[in-house]
């Protein structure tokens, strides 16, 4: 006969099953242990297997754990956590709806709730469960995450009340500060918002300042060496590197401070003297500034956006290799649907998640007559039915050059985008709901990119509403392309 199973034993077997998703199989093994309301352990794993297996009964016993545990994290936030692994996060609203039901004075309840809501919408609802949440506990990241929510609905004034109070209580939190920036540059206020998104410096495992003084006017410019330092994302740097020779006509000798990737592309920039990788000591240089603060050294505003594109190039050589390798009949069409992914950040993690999309949602584009997609999604194999276009690229001049031979690109919030613009080649940009601050608010142009459109989710998560709109506007610039003899580098 086979011995019970020890509390211990059945618990370890849950817990296995739990995190493979065996959910019934790790709610049966935690049961009888559970059957002990005393057993907080026993009790939150079997909660969190029927929950997770969509069992929204088990929300009262995971409002008891919380009340039990005050100072640990809300198990709902457990669930949600474990519902993240295997993309479900959304499965999570029910359960948090029925738990606020069961525990309405848990401030932590709403403000879950509302994260969610924000992703996946809709949007007015995750404002009243911010709302909600800050009016059980004022808390500052609840009040901060209300701004960013009314800033996604263009409620700018409502939104700056609600940073300011979030700030009131958490004065020297460089991420409420940076949430109240970006909704300042969405609004159209450059200058303040300028100003205010150098608060980003403050966030954690930002890069230190280099030994040499910062940059701090155009008028420091002339007979000195100035470096231009890369920050994070690839299209930060291939959207500003633009006041590069602005800089060198001031008198700058300008170096460029970028990653391998960029090196060949940036190279080409007129006015820039030298590429420099990180990884390597800078060559010696009298100034230095971060390439997103460029805007705010030359006074960016909506009425003086300069330089416009295009001011990135692909080598002719190059780019006339490349044509070889694509479709020749029809209209070629370059397509991106996801970003990259920094798993070591939180913030961009969640960025990630809501501006990518898969190959599977932009399959009505490859439908048009006549229209040819070529796959720009680097480190993905293209699907079948579109032309594999990354086959051999190394950086982002190998992906000029192919860009080059391209009649247009539609991307996701992502570098290809910024690269293709600034090329001075069509874009159609699918957009997220919540977009980013420098899509600006309510357009569908762009004054950085005049080649660029913005073709925005009408509700979070909606890309179906965006896609459809974007492959009318596709259909649209066939009807205006007689041929595709005119095509040439870019």
């Amino acid at each position: 006969m086979t011995p019970a199973p020890t509390r211990l034993d059945a618990l370890r077997r849950a817990l296995q099953d739990l995190h493979a998703g065996r959910y019934a199989a790790a709610a049966a093994a935690s049961a009888a242990p559970a059957a002990n309301p005393a057993d907080i352990e026993a009790s939150l794993i079997h909660a969190l297997a029927r929950a997770a297996a969509g069992d929204l009964g088990a929300a009262p016993a995971l409002a008891r754990i919380a009340r039990l545990r005050p100072a640990h994290n809300h198990p709902v936030q457990d669930l949600l956590d474990l519902l993240r692994r295997t993309n479900r996060p959304a499965e999570a609203i029910p359960h948090l709806r029925t738990a606020i039901a069961a525990l309405p004075s848990d401030p932590r309840l709403p403000s879950l709730l509302g994260e969610l809501l924000a992703e996946f919408g809709p949007m007015p609802a995750a404002i009243e469960a911010f709302r909600q949440s800050a009016a059980l506990q004022p808390s500052p990241a609840a009040l901060s995450n209300l701004g960013k929510s009314l800033a996604a609905e263009c409620r700018f004034p409502e939104a700056e009340a609600a940073f300011t109070q979030a700030l009131a209580l958490a004065p020297n939190n460089p991420q409420f500060q940076l949430n109240r920036a970006a909704a300042l540059l969405k609004s159209g206020q450059l200058p303040q918002g300028w100003e205010a998104f150098e608060c980003r410096h403050r966030l954690p495992h930002r890069p230190a300042p280099l030994p040499a003084p910062r940059l701090s006017s155009p008028n420091q410019a002339q007979g000195r060496t100035v470096l231009l330092r890369h920050e994070e994302g690839f299209g930060d740097t291939l959207q500003f590197i633009r006041y590069a020779p602005m800089l060198a006509g001031l008198g700058a000798r300008v170096l460029a401070w970028v990653p391998p990737p960029l090196t060949r592309l940036v190279a080409r920039i007129p006015g820039i003297a030298a590429v420099v990788p990180p990884g390597t000591l800078p060559p010696p240089h009298d100034a230095w500034i971060p390439m997103l603060s460029l805007p705010r050294l030359f006074g960016t505003t909506l009425d003086r956006m300069l330089p416009t594109a295009p001011y990135l190039h692909a080598d002719p050589t190059e780019a006339a290799r490349w044509a070889t390798r694509l479709p020749t009949a029809a209209l070629r069409i370059g397509v991106t649907w996801a970003g990259a992914s920094r798993p070591t950040d939180p913030a961009a993690t969640a960025t990630d998640r809501v501006r990518s999309t898969t190959p599977e949602v932009l399959a009505p584009l490859g439908t048009i007559p006549g229209v040819r997609l070529v796959s720009l999604q680097f480190g993905a194999p293209a699907p079948p039915g579109m032309v594999d276009g990354m086959a051999g690229i190394q950086d982002f001049a190998d992906t000029a050059a192919l860009v080059a031979n391209l009649d247009a690109v539609v991307s996701v919030d992502t570098a290809v985008a910024h690269l293709a613009a600034g090329m001075g080649k069509p874009v159609l940009l699918l957009d997220r709901y919540d977009n980013c601050w420098r899509w600006l608010h309510a357009r569908t142009d762009s004054p950085w990119y005049p080649t660029l459109t913005i073709h925005r989710q009408p509700t979070p998560g909606n890309w179906p509403a965006a896609v459809a709109n974007t492959a009318a506007a596709l259909n649209n610039l066939r009807l205006a392309s007689p041929s595709p003899s005119g095509r040439g580098p870019g």
